[in-house]
């Protein structure tokens, strides 16, 4: 009869540490020690075919084919960004069909006679492996090496237990991804029943998950993974585990394909990350109706700054609001993160928070990264907000790729911020399909009493308000985004709301900045700098129509006569004042004393103020020299002459004390003599 052989189930679940990471598997000595020796594995439970050894994990950091075995192995991982390390003992059979008991098999190999109340066994009597549970005297009652449900561990009593090893085939049934091997602590008699890695039977035993290298997975913790059974114990104590077990110190809870329902919030802890398989086919759904978050890494101790939480993160997930009629009404904040350093949440959608935020980053979170992540259908997609209390701190954080659509009140919100970065994030559709806006509502993003917030390649398009409103902050800067359609009324492109800019620099906003952004013509003025908006630039702006052809950028700046803001224009073309490129101003509507400032023809920069009678004219910025505005025509000595003058420009020569023209080569008097 051929040997049995055993699946290696190590390794065979996603794990992002071990993307392309090599194992090689070894054989066992009979202390349970590793050898030298490379042990042989095959392809199937049959056949002579056998598979390299080592192994090459594949991208997703796991066997590419099944791999068997049948000997006892121990596998050897190398990682990259890893530190070289062992799997333990892989015991064959994996998943154990006899009754036979061998050292390896026993957690510690201290097998005495106070352990096992029996005659006389002792390691000595089992280390060929020949004595199996019939034969330990212990009445006439035992408990099988395998076991079919966590509920039929949990049943164990005294008189029944007797093995210090067993399998359990399934959590409710065989196969279900709740499996694996239990081993009997008895040194602890105080650990409480976890439902995943601590089993405590009906005699007070402690038994402890043997994971030996598997992944944990929140199934081996009762989830089903069908809307019809509560999951959020499951998620709750496999992370709880995970962060605060001294043996394991965090790590990732993997959470297979399914469709999971949590009725309470899951709290997020230091050193996990949860990893599903896809945020398409890992979905979690949120029953919850008290308006708590579905999932929430809470602000630890709101009057003591410093008491932050470490590495923690979500990956290839779906969370859906359903509430208490599947709409999404009543649910509370999908996401929720405070008080955090590198958090890492990626590829993550988010759908269906009606009534709430789809994620919120709150106070005193540092130095993290938020990656990929789609939010949808909720009252406001991205909320970072630094929050009332103490610390009230946002920085460092940055976003990637975060896409907000379809939200009510705000695509995405920034209060109270510092340090914060938005790259390739889109902001679109936000707005319900009612009347006039309100002021300071359904606008693609807000930014209010922040400070260094930097938006890069960002897109902002189909908002029935501003695309970007920028209040009381300083220093927010727009780098090459895209804005399109502001103003948006649903079906009517370029009908928009001439109130609604592309962007607003509103009151209080200090050395805010567009540089190259695009911008999409819209039937109004596309850039607003409210009262008391101080030191904007706007450099470079390049607009097209609706047939994609050179447009015009309509500013409008706005001031009550006692702001000191003053708003400079840079385009391409330093040679035209008001230029026939790509890059143009057409319009400049200004009742700002201070003015607006440009390049004129000449190479200088030019100032259009305002006077007190409100009457404009422009000023040259190097001299103060002032005209009205229809009367572009400067002065000087012959030693001040324009140095590059334009065609038929006009100019006073006070040495000569004559007007004279340029020819566009030579200045001339009004007799067409050279001067």
């Amino acid at each position: 009869m051929p040997t049995p052989r055993s699946r290696i189930t190590d390794f065979a679940y996603y794990n992002p540490k071990y993307i392309n990471a090599t194992v090689a598997f070894y054989t066992v000595d009979e202390n349970g020690d590793r050898t030298e020796t490379l042990a042989p594995l095959y392809a199937g439970t049959t056949g002579s075919a056998q598979v390299e050894n080592p192994q090459r994990l594949g991208s997703r950091g796991k066997f590419q084919n099944p791999v068997y075995h049948e000997v006892d192995v121990i596998g050897v991982v190398e990682s990259f960004g890893e530190p070289s390390h062992t799997s333990g003992v892989i015991e064959f059979p994996s998943s154990p069909a006899d009754n036979s008991i061998t050292t390896s098999k026993l957690i510690d190999g201290a097998v005495t006679e106070a352990k096992i109340a029996a005659a006389a066994v002792t390691e000595s009597k089992i280390a060929d492996g020949s004595i199996s549970d019939d034969k330990i005297k212990s009445g006439n009652t035992y408990v099988a090496k395998q076991i079919d449900t966590i509920t039929d561990l949990q049943a164990g009593t005294a008189a029944t237990v007797k093995s210090l090893v067993c399998y359990v085939k399934g959590y409710y049934a065989s196969g279900d991804g709740g499996e694996g091997n239990f081993w009997y602590d008895s040194s602890d008699t105080t650990s409480a029943d976890n439902g995943g890695t601590i089993i405590v039977d009906a005699a007070g035993r402690r038994w402890k998950r043997n994971l030996g290298g598997v992944q944990l997975t929140v199934k081996m913790f009762g989830a089903r993974g069908v809307t019809s059974e509560d999951s959020t114990s499951a998620f709750n104590n496999a992370i709880s585990w995970l962060s605060t077990s001294p043996a394991i110190g965090g790590g990732s809870l993997y959470v297979p394909n399914g469709d999971y329902k949590v009725t309470d919030t899951v709290t997020l802890m230091p050193g996990v990350i949860i990893i599903g398989e896809s945020r398409r086919s890992t979905r979690i759904y949120s029953y919850i109706t008290d308006g708590s978050p579905t999932f929430e890494r809470p602000l630890p101790d709101p009057d003591s700054f410093g008491s932050s939480y470490f590495s923690l993160g979500m990956m290839n997930l779906g969370i859906i609001g359903y509430g208490s009629d599947g709409n999404g009404t009543d649910t509370g904040i999908g996401i929720y993160i405070a008080d955090s350093n590198k958090v890492n949440i990626a590829h993550v959608d988010i759908n269906n928070f009606i009534d709430a935020q789809g994620l919120v980053v709150r106070s005193g979170a540092f130095q993290s990264a938020y990656r990929y992540i789609d939010i949808v259908n909720c009252n406001v997609g991205l909320e970072v907000t630094g929050g009332s209390g103490s610390p009230n701190h946002i920085t460092t954080i940055f976003f990637t790729g975060i896409q907000c659509s379809g939200c009510a009140l705000y695509g995405g919100a920034v209060f109270e911020a510092y340090d914060t970065g938005f790259y390739n994030c889109t902001f679109q559709d936000t707005g319900d399909s009612g009347g006039t806006p309100a002021a300071d509502e359904e606008i693609g993003c807000i930014v209010q009493n922040s400070d260094h917030i930097t938006f890069n390649h960002c897109h902002f398009e189909r908002n029935r308000a501003e695309g970007l409103l920028v209040k009381n902050s300083r220093s927010v800067q727009d780098h090459y985004s895209s804005f399109a359609s502001s103003g948006y009324q649903a079906g009517a492109v370029g009908t928009e709301d001439v109130t609604k800019p592309h962007i607003r620099f509103a009151t209080g906003s200090v050395h805010c900045s567009l540089n190259n952004s695009f911008l999409y013509t819209k039937n109004g003025n596309m850039i607003f700098v409210d009262s008391g908006a101080h030191y904007t630039n706007i450099m470079f702006p390049v607009a097209t129509d609706a047939a994609s052809s050179p447009a015009s950028v309509d500013v409008t700046v706005t001031d009550n006569g006692t702001s000191t803001n003053f708003t400079r224009f840079r385009q391409s073309d330093s040679k035209t004042l008001f230029g026939t490129s790509i890059v143009q101003i057409a319009e400049i509507h200004t009742t700002s004393q201070n003015g607006v400032r440009f390049p004129g023809g000449d190479g200088s920069e030019y100032q259009m103020r305002v006077d007190a009678n409100k009457k404009a004219f422009v000023r040259r910025a190097s001299d103060g020299v002032s005209k009205a505005t229809g009367d572009m025509h400067f002065g000087g000595t012959t030693a001040n002459r324009p140095a590059n003058p334009y065609l038929y420009e006009t100019y006073f020569d006070a040495s000569l004390g004559i007007p004279i023209w340029h020819n566009g080569t030579n200045w001339v008097d009004s007799d067409g003599v050279t001067v």
